[in-house]
């Protein structure tokens, strides 16, 4: 199995090193539905960069992803609440598994513009839900839109995300047969 096959996962093969991103071995870009893909992620135990945000899936539909995040002190800026990149990288993940979870076969995706607009600030150890919801989907592009909203329904932050298909990582896994 390629290396490239560890994006973008949920477990690790027993002879992983470090650097290796976990993965799930039976999953190629370029089959099955995305809709399946992120199921699936969804179903393994939490990717390094989600263990590391503490972000969980807790609803997976087609062109609509909800993750429940519980930002760890780790992710606090000096002032004590949640860094606005961390927020960003939050965003940029639910908006991305949003897009993946409409493409057919299943298709990685390259952010091209993530705009944010922090209303509220957000803490360590409370926990927050990030939506995103497919707006527009084209050949080239799809737009999701997100919302992190706190226990109480409260909007705390609002991102637009623009993505682009990685062309690029498909015709690899095409010309290996399936196995990037």
């Amino acid at each position: 199995m390629n290396a490239r096959v560890f994006a973008l996962a949920g477990r690790r093969p027993a002879d992983a090193t470090c650097e290796e991103p976990a993965i799930i071995s039976d999953f190629t870009w370029g089959t099955g539905t995305g809709l399946d893909r992120i199921r699936a992620l969804a179903d393994s135990p939490p990717h390094p960069l989600h263990a590391h945000l503490g972000l969980r899936f807790s609803e997976v539909e087609k062109g609509q992803v909800e993750l429940v995040w519980t930002p760890s002190d780790a992710v606090r800026n000096p002032a004590g609440v949640v860094h606005g990149g961390y927020i960003a990288a939050a965003f940029d993940e639910v908006c991305g598994v949003t897009a993946i979870s409409l493409s057919n076969p299943a298709t990685p995706y390259l952010t091209m513009s993530l705009n944010v607009d922090y209303l509220r600030p957000l803490l360590a150890g409370e926990t927050y839900t990030a939506a995103g919801s497919v707006q527009q989907s084209g050949a080239t592009r799809t737009l999701v839109r997100a919302e992190i909203t706190d226990a109480t329904g409260r909007l705390c932050a609002q991102a637009t995300c623009a993505f682009t298909p990685n062309r690029k990582l498909l015709e690899q896994a095409s010309r290996a047969g399936g196995t990037e």
